[in-house]
Parts: C-alpha cells; structure tokens; sequence
C-alpha cells in the first residue's frame, strides 16, 4: 500500500509538472505568435516607394529598362514584377504609364511593351518602379478622370478623398483599397466602373495618411472601418447620391462587408465588386498557421497553439474574429455581387475567398478565378486588364438602372 500511495504522488507531480509545461507553452507560445499576428495581419505600415529602374530607351510603344537598385529592397513590388509578364504601371513619384509583356529580357535589362502616361511621357535617365497598382498618383495624371479632393467626416475627424467627375449623379460608385495601401490602388476598378458614367469617391479610412488614427494603427477588417464607409455613403447622399456600387480590395472588401452588416444605408446599395476579398481573417491566420514552422523542418504551429495565439490576440488588440468573420454569415448577402481572385494569392487563399462563394445564396454572386502562377494579390487585373474591364463593365451595367446623363454631371 505505501508503494502504491508513493507511485500516485509521482504520478500526480509528473502531471503538475506537464501540466505547468503545457500551460507556459500555450500562454508563452500563444502570447509571442499574437505579437505575429499583429505584425503580419493587423499592423499597417507604409515605407515609401523605392525606384530602382532606369529608363535606358524609350520608342513610341516600347520601353527599355535597367535594374540600377536593389529589387528586393522595393516595396513598390518592382521586384516581384520584374519577371513577370503582367501589365503594371511603370513611372516616376509624380506620372505613371503602362508596361506590358517583355520583348526581350535579361536579369538587368528589359524591353517591354509600352502606353505613356499622357501629355507626361518617360525620358530615358528617369528613375521608376513597377507596380501592380497600374495608375498613380491621382485620377487625372494616372487615368485621363477629372476629379478633385473633397473630404467626409465622422466623430474622428475628417477623410480626405477623391471625387470622379461622372454624368450619373444619383449612383455613385464608392472604392475602399486595402491594408496598408491607398487611394491608387482601386483605380484599376474606378477605370472601368466610371465608363458606366457614375459619380466616384475614392476613399481614405481611420489610420491612412493624413487621416485619423486609430489606437495602435491596427487594421480590423470592416469591425470599426465600416464607420468610415458609413459616414462617406451619408456624405455622398448629402449630395444627391440614391443609389451605391460599392467596391473593395482586399481588406477593403472587408470595410465593405462589413458596411452591409451594419450600416442602415444598406438597402441603397446595388452591386459590390470585390478583388482578393479578405472575406475572413480569421480563416487566413489559420491557413497561414498550417504552413508556419515552430521547429523548422521539423514540425509547424499546431492548430491548438493558433487557437491559443487568436485569444490571446484578440483580447490584445481588441479584434472580434466573429465579427470579422464574414464567411459564416455569407448566407445573409442579398446583393449581386462580382468577385475577382487568384488561384495563387499568397496573402488571401483562394480556399477562403471559395468558402464564402460557396455559402452566399445561389446566382448571387459572379465568381472570376484567374489561374495563372504569375497572378498573386491584387493582380486579376494586371493578368487581362481587357476581358477584366468587359466582365466588370457588364456586370455593373446590369445591375444599375441606366438613366439620362445629368446637365450638371461633374
């Protein structure tokens, strides 16, 4: 009996013990990759765009550039685009043209396709950068659309954003970029969205420059953002706006999902477009968790330890998971919607944008996969900026009722 007792109080200290080692693993562990996934999912940093590239020659329709900087210092993607056959913007901080497919390459030296910027072409000497963005750094110098910076305000203070000269002044078409970017970023969309003549608002949103900043400039997917949106639709009824398109990239898809969650302006709505939506954070932590090392090559997160890390986050940094979850609600959409997305987005799996297809209510949604290796993040555009401009035109032009232009349109 004493043998039997002094086994039990071994037994029972082996069980403190592994227990005490199995909590500092899931408190210790959970805590340090909540502090990953604020870094890699919630934290919006901006550095300014490096140029890396010389113009070496220049001819009508074609464009001759030298790498001269380091591409992978470039956080203006000059160096994931350099070996890519997509359609980028290729320019300076102040004008933007086009570049297409290569002609001829090498790893320093590429002749490309070529549109100049109008009335602004590049000289050879000039310093540029490759972008997927296509079109900076406003409406005009970037796309030929007159516009001017108007600014909405909610109780954080005040937004500035671009407003598109358009003939519909009672449909407007609003855009909501992602993470981390800017207004030139859904100007791919307000290239083809405006040919159907309605009114544009680009958009700036809490902790974009020159905007207000929210604590710890921690993005939350559409869980506050969608405020912004909300107070930008009102401004934009103040002046004669009855009916919204209203279009996202990537987080931005979020802003606005989670804008017709929320908003009581909902029903004025008509269509959404959405590139790369970011319809579920949470599902994308998680994904990305899989494939994440805790002891490389050896073993990676397991999905105990990534629970642990999202409640610990989201207790941290005061982010609903629920409520970013947009996915599990995608049942409710009851607006028609067109989606463009990547079979190879690094950043949102295409498997979270399939889910949330999946669930809305069947017709609803137009889905556009673009399966091409080359096509990452953003870039559905980039692929065919053609048959990308025909669908999404077509799209819109059926889902808003057409009208008259309007005498004062502008």
């Amino acid at each position: 009996h004493l043998r039997n007792h002094g086994w039990r109080r071994v037994m029972a200290f082996v069980a403190v013990c592994l227990g005490l080692l199995l909590g500092l693993f899931y408190v210790g562990g959970g805590w340090y990759f909540s502090g990953v996934i604020r870094e890699d999912a919630l934290l919006i940093e901006r550095s300014p765009p490096d140029y890396p590239i010389e113009v070496a020659a220049v001819t009508e329709d074609t464009i001759t550039l030298r790498v001269v900087g380091n591409l992978g210092s470039d956080r203006s993607l000059s160096g994931g685009q350099w070996d890519r056959d997509l359609w980028v913007g290729v320019g300076t901080e102040d004008t933007s043209g086009l570049v297409g497919p290569a002609i001829r390459r090498s790893a320093t030296v590429a002749t490309r396709r070529y549109i100049p910027p109008e009335g602004a072409p590049l000289r050879v000497g000039d310093r540029v950068r490759l972008d997927v963005r296509a079109f900076w750094p406003d409406p005009r110098r970037g796309l030929g659309q007159q516009f001017r910076t108007v600014a909405y305000s909610n109780p954080l203070g005040s937004y500035p954003s671009w407003r598109i000269a358009g003939e519909r002044r009672d449909v407007w078409a609003i855009y909501v970029h992602g993470k981390g970017a800017d207004r030139d970023e859904p100007l791919r969309l307000s290239a083809t969205i405006g040919d159907a003549g309605l009114t544009g608002l680009v958009i700036r949103y809490r902790n974009d420059p020159d905007s207000p900043s929210a604590p710890g400039m921690l993005a939350r997917y559409g869980q506050t953002e969608w405020e912004d949106l909300d107070a930008a639709v009102e401004w934009a009824m103040d002046r004669g706006a009855a009916r919204f398109v209203l279009a996202g990239t990537s987080m931005g898809a979020s802003i606005v999902l989670g804008f017709m969650e929320r908003s009581e302006h909902a029903g004025r709505v008509d269509a959404l477009v959405f590139d790369s939506p970011a319809t579920s954070i949470s599902e994308v932590i998680r994904t990305g968790a899989k494939t994440t090392p805790l002891v490389p090559g050896v073993v990676d997160v397991p999905n105990s330890l990534t629970r642990a890390a999202m409640g610990i986050a989201s207790a941290r940094f005061d982010i609903s998971w629920d409520a970013t979850d947009y996915n599990a609600r995608a049942g409710d959409l009851d607006v028609p919607t067109l989606i463009w997305a990547a079979e190879h987005d690094e950043t949102v799996p295409i498997s979270t944008v399939r889910d949330f297809v999946a669930a809305t209510p069947p017709g609803l949604v137009r889905f556009e996969v673009v399966d091409d290796p080359a096509v990452d993040h953003l870039m559905s555009w980039n692929h065919d900026p053609e048959r990308y401009d025909q669908v999404t035109r077509a799209f819109v032009a059926e889902q808003v009722p057409m009208a008259q232009p309007s005498p004062t349109a502008g």
